[in-house]
């Protein structure tokens, strides 16, 4: 069970951890944890765009979608499809505290020049952005780049972090305490082999076997027709879709 006594209080204590982050140069790790927040609830066709600086750096880019020709292959009920997109989409990400407006409108300005054609911008904050200041930034973004940004900041970000499904990623990447984890409401219905499974693959990405498959099938299967672990779904949609970037090579 969780300790905290509501939702708000969990999301208070996640949002005081990415404000840590800054202070011990964390910004690998705030890298790590918005890119499995944007699997999770954004795009899954998403992966790290960083490269170093003298040979161009990430220009601006710190992760961005690819072409997945997987709907030719799977058809529109594919797992991985679920969350994929076929607009290209770019996500930057900042800790910075002070001159918040600008550096968006620097990174906004560094993707947009440089690199191929973008069709929309996520900025990703670990620092608190105000619905008028959001408002005007998407505006400027319009108007001077013809290009839609979509702002989320540490407030929004701790929210979703905060559900059950995501809460693993604050796990991992803010060292939150194992007791805070928010219980799931199928936890004490939930079949064993469920809970375990699910445990087993918060820690650690399928290794492309056919055993985790199965394992990841079967759960996602129980998440699908159970209506207690339809919260599960996104995750069990993340780890699938792990595996079948990997079919080609695992030949599942």
């Amino acid at each position: 069970m969780c300790s905290v006594a509501t939702a708000e209080e969990l999301a208070t204590y996640i949002r005081f951890a990415i404000g840590e982050l800054l202070g011990r140069n964390g910004y690998q790790e705030f890298e790590e944890l918005s890119r499995h927040f944007a699997r999770a609830r954004i795009v899954s066709n998403v992966l790290p765009a960083t490269g170093p600086v003298g040979a161009g750096g990430d220009q601006g880019r710190d992760l961005e979608t690819f072409r997945t020709y997987l709907g030719a292959e799977l058809g529109p009920h594919g797992g991985f499809l679920a969350l994929a997109s076929e607009e290209q989409l770019v996500f930057a990400c900042t800790l910075q505290r002070t001159g918040i407006a600008a550096k968006i409108m620097y990174d906004v300005k560094k993707i947009m020049t440089q690199g191929t054609s973008v069709d929309r911008i996520y900025a990703i904050a670990g620092a608190e952005i105000n619905v008028a200041q959001r408002h005007s930034l998407q505006a400027r973004a319009r108007d001077e780049y013809a290009v839609e940004l979509e702002i989320i900041d540490c407030r929004a970000l701790a929210q979703e972090l905060s559900a059950p499904d995501t809460f693993w990623i604050a796990q991992r990447y803010l060292s939150m305490a194992e007791e805070l984890r928010p219980a799931h409401a199928d936890d004490d219905a939930a079949p064993e082999w469920y809970r375990d499974s699910r445990e087993e693959f918060r820690s650690r990405e399928p290794l492309g076997t056919f055993a985790d498959f199965s394992a990841v099938r079967h759960a996602m299967r129980q998440a699908t027709f159970n209506h207690p672990q339809r919260a599960d779904l996104p995750f069990w949609l993340a780890k699938m879709r792990f595996l079948l970037n990997s079919a080609v090579e695992t030949d599942l």
